[in-house]
């Protein structure tokens, strides 16, 4: 997979299919997939005024499209972070989706499992139990060397 950014200027010459926008098509490689931020529509309908609901269509009707573009200005870290992310194949914004979806999961896991600890801590029949437990290994437990 090649990822390829287009400007709004070109996807119109594309879209409307003119000579210019076929020529720009040929320049791209087979295996090209590309990617464009929500915004690239509305350049593209605005550059075009051509009225005609087909390149509309084309251009706006994106069904898989994200619903929000979000910019970040990246420190070296975060340069290095997102340069081993795309070393597995993804373009820039598949490698930051993936990020923040596995992120977002970590945190979620962190955030169930300490929800859990609290509720275990709060529970008095739970705290006897483990307090019953742990005395029973204390009994069975040999001395520590000094």
């Amino acid at each position: 997979m090649t990822a390829v950014v287009i400007d709004a200027s070109a996807g119109v010459e594309m879209v409307a299919g003119t000579r210019r926008g076929a020529a720009l098509a040929k320049l791209l490689p087979a295996e090209a997939e590309g990617w464009v931020p929500e915004h690239f529509y509305a350049e593209v309908v605005a550059a075009a005024v051509s009225g005609s609901r087909a390149v509309w269509h084309s251009v706006c009707h994106n069904p898989g499209m994200a619903s929000r573009v979000v910019r970040a200005r990246l420190d070296e870290e975060s340069e290095r972070a997102l340069s081993i992310l795309m070393l597995e194949g993804r373009n820039e914004s598949e490698a930051v989706r993936t990020a923040l979806l596995e992120a977002g999961r970590r945190r979620a896991q962190r955030s169930a499992l300490a929800a859990e600890v609290s509720r275990l801590a709060a529970d008095p029949v739970d705290t006897a139990e483990r307090r019953a437990v742990m005395a029973d290994m204390d009994a069975v437990a040999a001395d520590w060397p000094e």
